[in-house]
């Protein structure tokens, strides 16, 4: 119990510095509203062209010096709450501890309400962690509250260098517009030559096709002319052969029977027409 304490005592420290840097931060930000009101001022005079030009760079101040009384006040109600809750658990821790005392010293104490009060005190130490590092985290705002307002200088300072590119680009902008108008064109001739060349594509796969079948009947045609040749060759060895058989022999030319030629004919006369055969 007197780790306990001490880590509540801590954490009371904790939050008592928490808020003396809440205190410091509130008077800055009384001097930012001075500064606020001067800017309002001197917004109002706007017959002043370099004041005219200072009237827009203080509203913007003005702005956020308010957001970040807001953000102040913000964390001044979380801390409040979370004062409040430390209190409540200090109030409970010393509840539980004057219970648990009055059970180790009653005889009927039983070991079920001992263990019971244990686990509620591992509770409340478990909340009472959540709770410092809660505090913790608030005062790391304080550091984050000088952070925004480095932050926000910056920021201004980039707003205007973002100002002078918008302006340079909208003049390239200006300037670009004949080419963006050229590139159009361009694009749509592009569009024409793709098209005509897909259509170049569709014909010349069309062709071939045809290309394939006339080749494929090109090789039936051969096949069969093959075979046309082969019955020709066959026919000629068949006429060959009966002219050797038949036809005159070297010295012994026959006669015909019909019209008396030695050769051998056709004879008209003797035959009908047909090969005539000589003994």
């Amino acid at each position: 119990m007197t780790d306990s304490s001490s880590r509540l005592a801590a954490a009371a420290q904790q939050v008592e510095n928490f808020s003396n840097t809440l205190d410091d931060v509130c008077n800055d930000l009384s001097v930012l509203r001075t500064a606020k009101g001067y800017g309002t001022k001197l917004s109002a005079a706007k017959s002043d062209a370099n004041l005219g030009r200072l009237a827009p760079k203080l509203k913007s101040i003005a702005i956020n010096i308010i957001k970040l009384e807001k953000d102040y006040e913000t964390q001044k109600s979380e801390l409040d709450d979370l004062e409040d809750e430390l209190r409540d658990v200090q109030k409970e821790n010393d509840r539980l501890r004057k219970e648990r005392d009055a059970l180790k010293a009653a005889p009927s104490s039983t070991p079920a309400q001992l263990r019971q009060l244990q686990r509620e005190i591992q509770r409340l130490q478990t909340e009472k962690q959540d709770l410092a590092r809660q505090l913790q985290d608030a005062s790391s705002n304080d550091s984050s509250l000088r952070r925004l307002r480095t932050d926000n200088a910056k920021l201004k300072n980039d707003i205007n260098i973002e100002k002078a590119n918008l302006l340079q680009q909208l003049q390239n902008g200006i300037s670009n517009n004949s080419s963006v108008r050229t590139l159009k064109a361009e694009n749509a001739n592009l569009k024409i030559s793709i098209d005509s060349l897909k259509a170049e594509k569709h014909d010349l796969k069309k062709e071939k096709d045809e290309l394939k079948t006339e080749k494929v009947d090109l090789k039936k045609d051969k096949a069969s002319l093959k075979l046309e040749k082969q019955a020709l060759e066959k026919q000629v060895k068949d006429l060959q052969k009966i002219s050797d058989e038949y036809g005159p022999q070297p010295g012994k030319e026959p006669k015909c029977g019909g019209c008396k030629k030695r050769v051998y004919h056709r004879c008209t006369e003797f035959g009908e027409g047909k090969w005539v055969r000589f003994r």
